[in-house]
């Protein structure tokens, strides 16, 4: 008999765990694409990457193939491995160790954060630069490979230490600043080796040749156009020349490595640049016209380099560079958008705007992250906009608005007044609106366009403009802001008005507004309705979260995507929310959209783009639902032909009828008629009744469950 009952648990633990766990999302194919912070070669020969955001990854075989290997959604800016093997990164500012060929990680507790320099000398010895705040730099050193540290020297010439360097011949020590030139170590002191040059010219490297010439690869820090190119020394630093020949001169030279062979490479704003005499002359070694920011060879063969976040390869045997593939998904999916015309869904990412044409199965980078500039800090914003009447689409990066009227494939470009947040197409062809942070020389935040985002001019003084909506009908506007609430406008943007009573927080992630006018309000501290064209604002749900976007399908169910990472789904007007984020892995849920057929894909931080496994309108899928109320939804679709269904929901096991009426009061159909346990529940009906069809018009269905009772209309279009 126990047997038989623990079988009975266990089967019904089965079930109800099958029930709460069936997948609603699954991950998509992409998009791929991650911006390579660092690259550094193991003495065993492996390749070690760092990426912006994602992690630690390691390559065996050149680069051919990349294996992840740590440090999940995390940012690591530099790696340093030195001659002993051992694994120096640099976590978001704290620094960490491996003595295992990256097995296992130890945080060294440096008492510092934020190394600008990692490097080691002839001995051994271990190096890390530290930048301080309002005192000298400080320069720790290792004597036992990082086991222990003390403060070695310190520096208070110049702002940033780029690089340092030890030579073997004459026991010099140099170090490179980013703004203030060369330093040489002379009793203990640093002297300037390298004056400064007017401009602001800085170096970010130095390198001694075989031949013993000292090489600075320098750059422009300062407000003016500087670039200077190579300087070298044959005199331990104390005269310095700039280089002239073949262009190298004028760009800025980030990198310089010398391999087996001698041959010297310099990583520059135009490409990279060889030299085979010490240095004396230099010629093109490809990549021209690419910003190329760190170099790493192997051997006499081997090359590699970082443009704009990407690792290149070059075979030295036949001077052939090739991009490598280290492929994870991109680090943050900021917006989406879906082209119903094209069936195409496009995605804004922390690498550029991606295209898919099949639902996610395959993704193509339509417009690179960079668009030929070289400041990685700069990434796209947020939005994503398709304007249906013209058929362009529309994205941000910084301060530029990039145009495409030919479904991605090419792209033109034009200044903004603001970083935006959010753009919106207005009533008129050409007519748009984009908001963002009020810049202190300009004024306002929300600015419109009458020329297709070509020129703007502000029209309302924010400080932070979040989202932008419109409403299609009336045209009335809604902006959404960080700190002031919300706006509206009835008279196309002309005058505006603060919209905000009953709303108990002013920081407006999010607005959507549903089929029948009610709008809805994503903050930071839940979701809040207004069923009075934003006259007053209730609360609704979702308290303990921030909801970054909203998303509502053709059968006003609410998709709410929140900062820790989980979809809620609400089917009657936000009363009550179901956790619908089975088979969903985030941190962040950054935007819905949602395609003809109520199908999402949904853009998340650190972890790509989901797609929903049904569509969102079938209410089979097994959400983690608790009924607390009698509801009786809208039928969907409505108006209909030739079926639709009717969907509704009870707390209670009761006795439960659903009955159709025509306009008149007589009954049509009965669809249900028996008991049901609490639940939700759905029924079809058809438009052909027995050997009869239905005529156009209005009809009523009606629930009875126990005591309660409701009625909705619905409209047949035959």
């Amino acid at each position: 008999m126990k047997t038989r009952n623990l079988f009975v648990v266990i089967l019904f633990m089965i079930l109800f765990t099958g029930i709460n766990m069936a997948q609603i999302w699954e991950k998509t194919n992409g998009p791929f694409g991650t911006y390579v912070n660092s690259i550094a070669l193991h003495p065993n020969g492996d390749l070690y990457a760092s990426c912006k955001d994602i992690g630690l990854f390691r390559s065996t075989d050149n680069g051919e193939n990349w294996t992840f290997i740590g440090f999940e959604n995390k940012s690591i800016s530099k790696i340093f491995i030195s001659a002993s093997g051992y694994i120096f990164i640099d976590v978001e500012g704290i620094v960490y160790r491996s003595t295992d060929w990256a097995v296992s990680w130890h945080d060294l507790n440096l008492n510092h954060t934020s190394p600008s320099c990692i490097d080691d000398d002839n001995f051994g010895n271990i190096y890390i630069t530290f930048m301080l705040m309002n005192q000298p730099d400080v320069i720790l050193r290792s004597t036992d490979f990082g086991d222990t540290w003390s403060i070695w020297s310190t520096y208070s010439y110049g702002t940033f230490i780029n690089d340092l360097l030890f030579c073997n011949m004459n026991s010099n020590i140099f170090l490179s600043d980013l703004s203030n030139g060369i330093y040489r170590l002379v009793n203990n002191n640093w002297v300037k080796s390298f004056p400064s040059i007017p401009g602001g010219l800085g170096t970010y490297c130095i390198e001694v040749t075989n031949g013993g010439a000292l090489l600075a690869g320098t750059g422009n820090t300062g407000p003016y156009s500087t670039r200077q190119g190579i300087y070298k020394s044959v005199d331990n630093g104390v005269n310095w020349l700039r280089v002239i020949s073949n262009g190298i001169e004028n760009t800025d030279v980030y990198s310089i490595v010398i391999n087996s062979a001698g041959t010297i490479f310099a990583g520059t704003t135009n490409g990279v640049f060889k030299s085979t005499d010490e240095g004396i002359s230099w010629y093109e070694a490809g990549l021209q016209n690419f910003s190329v920011n760190k170099l790493l060879y192997k051997g006499q063969s081997l090359l590699w380099g970082i443009i704009n976040g990407r690792i290149v390869k070059c075979d030295l045997l036949v001077n052939n560079w090739e991009y490598i593939s280290l492929e994870a998904y991109v680090n943050h999916t900021f917006s989406l958008a879906y082209d119903q015309a094209a069936q195409t869904y496009y995605a804004a990412t922390t690498n550029g705007v991606f295209r898919s044409t099949n639902l996610g199965e395959s993704w193509d980078l339509v417009l690179s992250r960079w668009f030929g500039e070289d400041n990685s800090e700069n990434i796209l914003k947020v939005p994503l906009l398709i304007d249906h009447v013209s058929g362009n689409i529309f994205t941000i990066h910084y301060v530029k608005l990039f145009r495409s009227n030919d479904n991605g494939m090419t792209w033109e470009s034009w200044f903004l007044p603001s970083t935006f947040n959010c753009l919106e197409s207005g009533n008129e062809v050409g007519h748009f609106w984009g908001g963002g942070r009020a810049p202190s020389y300009y004024g306002g935040a929300l600015y419109f366009s009458d020329d297709y985002g070509v020129t703007w001019n502000p029209n309302l003084n924010l400080e932070v403009v979040k989202c932008i909506r419109r409403e299609v009908q009336s045209n009335v506007l809604f902006i959404g802001t960080s700190g002031d609430g919300i706006f509206k406008s009835t008279d196309i943007g002309l005058n505006w008005r603060k919209f905000s009573v009953g709303l108990q927080n002013d920081f407006i992630e999010s607005i959507e507004i549903n089929s029948t006018g009610d709008i809805y309000a994503g903050t930071h501290n839940g979701v809040y309705r207004s069923k009075d064209n934003g006259g007053n604002w209730k609360f609704v749900g979702l308290s303990s979260d921030t909801i970054i976007t909203i998303a509502i399908n053709s059968m006003d169910h609410i998709l709410a995507g929140t900062m820790s990472g989980h979809v809620f789904i609400s089917r009657d007007n936000g009363n009550t929310w179901n956790n619908y984020s089975s088979g969903l892995n985030a941190t962040q849920v950054r935007c819905i959209v949602l395609d003809e057929n109520d199908f999402a894909l949904v853009g998340t931080a650190a972890s790509g783009v989901y797609r929903s496994v049904n569509s969102t309108v079938d209410i089979r899928e097994s959400e983690n639902i608790i009924v607390t109320s009698f509801d009786l939804f809208q039928n969907y679709p409505n108006p209909f032909n030739p079926s639709t269904k009717i969907s509704w929901q009870s707390p209670v096991g009761s006795q439960q009828t659903i009955k159709v009426f025509d306009v008149l009061g007589n009954e049509i159909a009965t669809l249900v008629d028996e008991y049901k346990p609490a639940g939700r529940y759905e029924v079809e009906f058809q438009s052909a009744v027995g050997n009869r069809q239905l005529a156009s018009g209005i009809y009523f269905y009606q629930l009875r469950a126990g005591e309660y009772t409701s009625v909705k209309k619905m409209i047949l279009i035959r």
